[in-house]
């Protein structure tokens, strides 16, 4: 950073811990104004101004929210910084596979009750199988015919697995097109007392154990000594798309 660079337009589109150090960082030897780009919606003169009025433009991840600062930058002969860094500097997958899954008592309120009382449910999901179609001929001139074991070819009460589905980097915003809609939680209860997050290292990469690392610690630094970025994962966001009852 220049010494002339005394103010600084620190743009970035989540606070998540390792903005707030830099921007910290940065504040101990220079003059910064933040700007926190929250959704597309962007107020072109407000963002005009801010740029006019810093010496440099200086943004957290080369993302939608860096486009038209730094593109103003240039406009206005200004010098503009991008940081690529977290997750995808750290080599990992864009395609990561996780397992979300209600391990504790669902919680739900009792629908007759006046004092807010609550009640728990222990689920467990099991299969139960459908039998085939029983024909006429299958049940004649046969005694040892068995309707379990005849019409049944799967194992009954297996414990159901759930499937994994594909988490996203965050951008800032929630995009609808990237949440996963299906029917297994249809009827169980967002008020779990235990969610369980399963992210298996080998989805992120080849070597699962490098990748949990790279994952949490962020990559090693360049010199063999093992030490790592600590540019790891800082926030994991869920969302639940949920509906009621009145009275529950």
């Amino acid at each position: 950073m220049t010494p002339t660079a005394n103010r600084i337009l620190f743009v970035h589109n989540a606070p998540t811990t390792f903005v707030t150090i830099d921007r910290k960082l940065l504040q101990q030897q220079w003059q910064i104004s933040e700007w926190y780009q929250r959704d597309r919606f962007i107020n072109l003169a407000a963002l005009v101004q801010a740029v006019c009025q810093s010496d440099l433009v200086f943004c957290w991840f080369a993302g939608w929210h860096s486009f038209m600062p730094v593109w103003l930058a240039r406009l206005l002969d200004k010098p503009a910084l991008v940081v690529v860094g977290g997750y995808d500097t750290a080599n990992l997958s864009s395609t990561p596979r996780v397992y979300l899954i209600p391990v504790g008592a669902d919680v739900m309120r009792a629908a007759d009750a006046d004092n807010f009382v609550t009640r728990e449910f222990h689920v467990v999901d099991q299969k139960l199988p459908v039998p085939f179609p029983i024909v006429n001929s299958e049940l004649e001139g046969n005694p040892n015919w068995i309707p379990t074991v005849d019409t049944i070819f799967d194992e009954m009460f297996q414990i159901r697995r759930h499937s994994d589905f594909r988490a996203y980097h965050d951008s800032g915003y929630l995009n609808e097109s990237e949440m996963t809609f299906d029917s297994r939680l249809v009827g169980r209860s967002v008020w779990n007392t235990r969610w369980l997050l399963i992210i298996p290292g080998r989805s992120l990469l080849s070597d699962p154990e490098e990748g949990l690392e790279r994952f949490i610690n962020g990559p090693e630094l360049i010199g063999g000594t093992g030490e790592r970025t600590g540019n790891g994962i800082s926030d994991i966001k869920l969302f639940f798309h949920t509906y009621a009852y009145s009275g529950n």
